[in-house]
């Protein structure tokens, strides 16, 4: 309806009917990662996963393919799930309680109580619903209403809750464990450190604390006894399948064991924490920062199809697609098998801000690290920069360009190596580059545009109309510069340069854009992507709708791959 209304609105101004057309979005199916803090295997064998930022995922099928299930919930981290029978509930950080009566179809909040916007863990136990919360002490939820049960608590910070058929426990920084007797919290025998996990393997009670200790309790916490192999270990998560226990780890590994006397193995997840654990019918999974969703093969993990790798960048090199991610480095894509593959040898663990195709290399930018080269084959190589965090590459005059956080931009030619040519910049970070028409622009983070002149050898500012204002993207294209700041995009006819009159366009903020088909592609914050009419000033939502599109590639036959904040990547196709 949205785009139809302003259709005609621009039909109006033009006097035709303008339309975008109707495009088709399919998912790639990844990239595969995601930030995971919660998992819960469902008594039907359902698998539902709790990300950053990314809201609630469910899988039906041991995770080969995953949906979201937001409708209802806010955008949040969902820092804990819990099932009872058919009811689901979620914990949202910022937000409080969450329950769905039809698996995740539909939630509803379950109110508000003083400190339940902090909640960090959830439980159920004699049939209450029971929240941690950081800060506030714990919560239990029965007959529609909530009431606070902090008696005996000597810290209001919470750190997990877990219940089985010995009590309901608590772990409290500073203060270890305690358990509800039914009107107050006693101490639980474990009276050292701040547990974070808590579980059961059989007759065996295991804690994990933050300080990086992990105990065992036989005697359901009369008395605890240290691992001395775990020392050191902070643990997230404790499961156990059969008679296996399993561990996650802050250092990306699982631990398991098979018996409470047997050694520990670590089972190497990935290059970041193991945040969640989940055993029931469907099997037992796992997830991660960054590296999504895994599940237990009887000798090792495998990872699932969780599309939620927060593409931050995509680039067409040697006829394939590549994404750079937050969280999971540099993945190619592969048509034939439908699937992305990560591409991690040699690149180190860091956020992937920019990838370009440079003659024979594709070039990634690595937070922290600075460029690294990948040449079609083999492990990935430094390339400069080390002490620089780039935020933008650019082509331009037969030569690479990169914007930096601290403030500057090199050039590379292929000849003398990286060349600072930061004059008449101010020491805001570079976060955006665009080249066209004969112009090369430079965005920074408060002091506005500024354009490259190649016979003086130095940046010159081009006023920006909000003032200051963190620069996203830019674009000189078919007569125009297109600036896009926080607040939205704005459009300066290159005969206007001098006389510096922008043009607004709405659209709030814009992360990146493209030219398309003659056109132009605008990817925005919270409207999916825009499409420009051939003047460059009206524009068409296109898809996917309410949508993060945080970055934007168009191939050779034209179809354009997006990149969707927390929801992976996109392919949009016009259709008849």
């Amino acid at each position: 309806m949205r785009g139809w209304l302003l259709g005609v609105r621009i039909g109006l101004l033009l006097g035709a009917l303008w339309t975008a057309g109707a495009w088709d979005w399919t998912s790639t199916g990844g990239p595969l990662g995601g930030f995971v803090f919660s998992l819960l295997v469902a008594s039907n064998g359902w698998v539902y996963a709790g990300t950053h930022d990314g809201g609630l995922y469910r899988s039906s099928d041991g995770g080969e393919r995953w949906e979201l299930a937001n409708a209802g919930l806010p955008r949040g981290d969902v820092l804990s799930l819990v099932g009872r029978g058919s009811v689901l509930y979620a914990a949202v950080d910022g937000f409080g309680v969450y329950r769905s009566q039809n698996r995740a179809e539909e939630w509803r909040s379950l109110g508000a109580a003083r400190g339940l916007e902090t909640v960090v863990a959830l439980a159920w136990w004699e049939e209450g619903l029971y929240a941690a919360t950081a800060g506030a002490g714990v919560y239990r939820y029965r007959s529609g209403a909530w009431e606070p049960l902090s008696e005996g608590l000597t810290t209001p910070l919470v750190l997990g809750l877990f219940a089985d058929q010995s009590g309901l426990y608590a772990g409290l920084w500073g203060a270890g464990l305690v358990r509800w007797s039914g009107s107050r919290w006693e101490q639980a025998g474990l009276v050292v450190g701040s547990p974070i996990a808590l579980g059961r393997v059989g007759q065996m009670l295991l804690v994990g604390t933050h300080e990086g200790r992990v105990f065992r309790s036989v005697n359901d916490g009369r008395s605890w006894d240290r691992i001395p192999e775990l020392e050191g270990q902070v643990v997230w998560a404790i499961a156990s399948r059969g008679e296996i226990a399993f561990l996650a780890t802050e250092g990306g590994s699982v631990y398991l064991s098979r018996g409470a006397e047997l050694p520990w193995r670590p089972v190497v997840i990935g290059r970041r924490a193991v945040r969640a654990l989940s055993e029931g019918p469907g099997g037992l999974f796992a997830g991660t920062d960054g590296h999504g969703v895994f599940r237990w093969e009887g000798d090792a993990f495998r990872q699932k199809g969780l599309p939620n790798s927060f593409p931050m960048s995509l680039a067409r090199f040697q006829g394939e697609t590549f994404a750079g991610t937050a969280f999971n480095g540099v993945l190619r894509f592969c048509p034939g098998a439908g699937r992305w593959e990560p591409l991690w040898e040699g690149l180190p663990e860091g956020a992937v801000w920019a990838l370009v195709p440079w003659r024979d290399r594709l070039l990634a930018a690595v937070e922290g690290y600075g460029v690294f080269a990948w040449e079609g084959a083999g492990p990935w190589r430094p390339f400069g920069l080390e002490d620089r965090n780039i935020r933008a590459f650019c082509v331009f005059d037969g030569a690479l360009w990169a914007g930096t956080e601290d403030g500057g931009v090199f050039r590379w030619d292929g000849a003398e190596g990286w060349e600072p040519v930061s004059a008449g910049l101010p020491p805001e970070a570079v976060t955006a580059l665009g080249a066209g028409d004969g112009l090369l622009l430079a965005g920074t983070a408060g002091r506005g545009v500024f354009r490259w002149a190649p016979d003086r050898r130095r940046w010159e500012p081009l006023p920006f109309p909000s003032g200051p204002s963190h620069l996203l993207a830019l674009l000189p294209w078919n007569g125009a510069v297109y600036a896009a700041g926080a607040a939205q995009l704005y459009r300066l006819t290159t005969g206007s340069v001098e006389l510096n009159k922008w043009e607004p366009l709405g659209l709030g903020p814009v992360w990146a854009l493209v030219p398309w088909n003659d056109r132009l592609l605008a990817g925005t914050r919270t409207g999916g992507l825009f499409l420009a009419d051939e003047s460059g000033r009206y524009w068409e939502p296109v898809g996917p709708e309410d949508g993060w599109v945080r970055t934007v590639q168009v191939d050779e036959t034209g179809t354009v791959w997006v990149g969707l904040w927390g929801e992976g990547v996109f392919l949009g196709k016009t259709t008849p």
